[in-house]
């Protein structure tokens, strides 16, 4: 992601420009995305470049809804394993 490179060249306005664009379009000629894996990397993304600049309310928003995002892809609402409990066989 173009984003993350930008990021990484400590360039935090080309960046949160690409992130905006991962975390909410739909329409990928535009940089946007249908994945809710790369959904929710730009809005991670989103969040670190708000707080580094100095954003911090924001950035909680941003960093909130990618968590939920993560919580609503992944299977957390099943019962653990006997495994996962400490159990080990």
């Amino acid at each position: 992601m173009i984003a993350l490179l930008y990021e990484k060249l400590n360039r935090v306005d080309e960046a949160l420009e690409w992130a905006e664009r991962v975390a909410t379009l739909d329409d990928p000629a535009k940089g946007g995305n249908l994945a809710l894996v790369a959904r929710m990397r730009g809005l991670r993304l989103q969040g670190r470049c708000l707080a580094a600049k100095g954003q911090k309310a924001e950035a909680e928003a941003a960093l909130t809804s990618a968590a939920e995002h993560l919580a609503s892809t992944c299977a957390c609402s099943r019962q653990p394993t006997a495994r996962a409990k400490g159990w080990r066989g």
